[in-house]
């Protein structure tokens, strides 16, 4: 399946590190939750 218009959340030590981009090809590893139009992390 291929997303475009994606915000990606990565969780660290430093807290969380957010990545924008314009397509990727979702393959169905690492996939913790998909929310149409959220904000992000709480």
């Amino acid at each position: 399946m291929v997303l475009e218009d994606v915000t990606e959340y990565e969780k660290s030590a430093e807290g969380y590190k957010t990545t924008k981009l314009e397509q990727i090809l979702l393959n169905g590893n690492n996939i913790c939750m998909l929310v149409p139009g959220g904000e992000g992390p709480v």
